[in-house]
């Protein structure tokens, strides 16, 4: 089967992403739909779903936890352990065997679908590098800053 080919200029900001901790915003065009969002290092977005069921299990909060059953409650602690500890590992792991990237991680997304009048929104959104379609760099509100402001022309070159 043969290798199915990244963006290259896509592949080398997540790169940079992922050495640096730093990211700027993207739109992502995937199979008619747009994916807008900031760049995030696959470690944050782990450390985020490895959290996710803190708030069910963290007892050091003061909070309460309102089950009925203790055995609901075990469970529920012996998955959360579980959940952390694959979250952990993956987060450690290399993507695939050679080291390529083929996965994209994003913080504060926004999912369009054509003709939607409102997006899904979400706080975390992982993709295939392989299914995005295109990209461009910042969102629809950056661009209309830059565009009022007259600072939207291309670089010259020499």
């Amino acid at each position: 089967m043969p290798e199915i080919s990244n963006d290259e200029v896509l592949e080398y900001l997540i790169q940079k992403v992922e050495e640096t901790k730093i990211g700027p915003s993207v739109t992502l065009a995937i199979g008619g739909l747009v994916v807008v969002g900031g760049l995030v290092s696959s470690k944050v977005y782990y450390d985020y779903l490895s959290s996710l069921f803190d708030i069910y299990t963290d007892k050091s909060k003061g909070e309460t936890i309102e089950h009925k059953d203790s055995i609901e409650l075990e469970a529920l602690e012996k998955y959360s352990k579980d959940w952390k500890e694959s979250m952990i590992k993956l987060r450690d792991k290399k993507d695939g065997d050679n080291d390529r990237l083929t996965h994209i991680h994003l913080h504060n997304v926004e999912v369009w679908q054509v003709f939607s009048t409102e997006p899904f929104r979400f706080e975390y959104w992982r993709g295939k590098l392989s299914s995005i379609d295109g990209f461009s760099l910042g969102t629809k509100d950056q661009l209309e800053t830059r565009t009022l402001s007259g600072s939207s022309k291309p670089p010259e070159t020499t």
